[in-house]
């Protein structure tokens, strides 16, 4: 649904084809854009996706990192959401889909044909190495950016190299 919610905003917007950047559920819906409606992306920098459950950490969640942004994520929902006291059904929701998604396939992967950038942190609490490898090689265009130091939460941890790795990327430096 995510992905699908981009495509009106787009048209709305009169954008015909852009640069998409997503990090965790945000990567994993610019993936589903790329495969979707490639016409629509003109590049794509994926930050801690995951192309199904099984790339995705035993407990991850339960991280002391992770309780901590999530701790700050209900809070800044209770500030900014005109309809606070929905947090609970929003969190409910958010875990199906957790549970769930994504399914993408090597075969599907494999129609991004867009430039892209697969990142994750050295250290992603959620996401397995060895998936976001396996997500960088099912893409035939994309090329794998390993952030040294930092974690599922490289934004915050360290928002220099990120921003590096985005604008390199973005201006075809890499």
């Amino acid at each position: 649904m995510f992905a699908q919610d981009v495509i009106p905003l787009l048209n709305f917007l009169e954008i015909r084809q852009t640069s998409v950047i997503g990090w965790s559920d945000g990567a994993i819906t610019v993936l589903q854009l790329a495969m979707t409606n490639p016409y629509r992306i003109s590049k794509l920098f994926a930050f801690g996706a995951n192309s199904s459950i099984d790339g995705l950490k035993a407990a991850g969640g339960r991280s002391p990192v992770f309780a901590l942004f999530a701790k700050r994520c209900k809070t800044e929902y209770g500030l900014l959401s005109p309809q606070p006291e929905k947090w609970p059904e929003l969190i409910n929701g958010l875990r199906l889909m957790w549970r769930n998604e994504p399914n993408f396939t090597t075969q599907k992967l494999h129609t991004v044909t867009v430039p892209t950038t697969i990142s994750d942190g050295d250290y992603d609490e959620i996401v397995k190495r060895d998936h976001t490898e396996q997500l960088a090689n099912a893409i035939p265009v994309a090329r794998l950016v390993i952030q040294r130091a930092v974690s599922h939460f490289a934004m915050l941890q360290d928002p220099d190299q990120f921003n590096k790795a985005l604008i390199d990327f973005l201006s075809g430096q890499n």
